[in-house]
């Protein structure tokens, strides 16, 4: 998550090809973690919940990212830098978002295998 934010912004500020790359490997990583996420058996409704809640905040996230490098490539305008900014601040809002509901499955997966134990 947090290397495809980092390639993202490095691409807008440095236009190194790069940095993209690097963004759209992380993005490809998340879409697989959050597939193996939802693939996971034996979850109380709670942890089915969490995950679900999960999978929209990467999905917003993943689209404030396809919108942030569309608009450097149609307009690198000093002017756009500001929605940019804008895009950075609420992608970090959905991150931090994201982390505490992983916390909470972490937190849930573990109390669940004592449990079993």
């Amino acid at each position: 998550m947090s290397v495809a934010e980092s390639g993202r912004r490095g691409y807008i500020f440095s236009d190194r090809t790069e940095e993209l790359e690097r963004h759209q490997a992380a993005v490809q990583e998340m879409k697989a973690e959050l597939n193996q996420l939802q693939q996971l058996r034996n979850l109380d409704r709670s942890q089915q919940q969490r995950i679900e809640q999960l999978n929209e905040l990467a999905v917003q996230r993943m689209d404030l990212f396809k919108q942030s490098i569309a608009l450097y490539q149609r307009d690198r305008s000093t002017a756009t830098m500001q929605t940019q900014n804008s895009i950075t601040d609420y992608s970090v809002q959905l991150r931090e978002q994201i982390q505490t509901l992983l916390v909470e499955i972490k937190k849930c997966r573990k109390s669940a295998a004592t449990k079993l134990a």
